[in-house]
């Protein structure tokens, strides 16, 4: 018995796999957020950072959408995300804390 491969298979696994690795971006993104956020000390400069992370992760997760799947979200694309994102928030946690 053999198993075979199709192609709806192949590009699922592919959107996965991309998603998985959009979810590890963002959430190393998200980390350095918190890592510059609490060494500063201005209201200013933390809402700033705050604006430019949210604007560069919307424009990563568009791109890394529209390289697996032409845009097209699905619900491997959003469990893929999940799965990098919330591993690698549990794997790498911010570990230079200081204190």
């Amino acid at each position: 018995m053999t198993f075979a491969l199709t192609d709806l298979i192949v590009s699922q696994a592919k959107t996965l796999a991309v998603m998985f690795c959009a979810g590890i971006f963002v959430e190393s993104l998200w980390q350095v957020k918190k890592q510059i956020q609490a060494a500063s000390k201005q209201r200013l400069w933390r809402v700033l950072v705050e604006s430019i992370f949210w604007a560069a992760s919307a424009a990563a997760l568009s791109a890394f959408l529209y390289y697996c799947a032409y845009g097209r979200l699905s619900f491997h694309a959003v469990m893929g995300f999940l799965a990098g994102f919330l591993l690698w928030k549990k794997l790498f946690p911010v570990f230079w804390r200081r204190g």
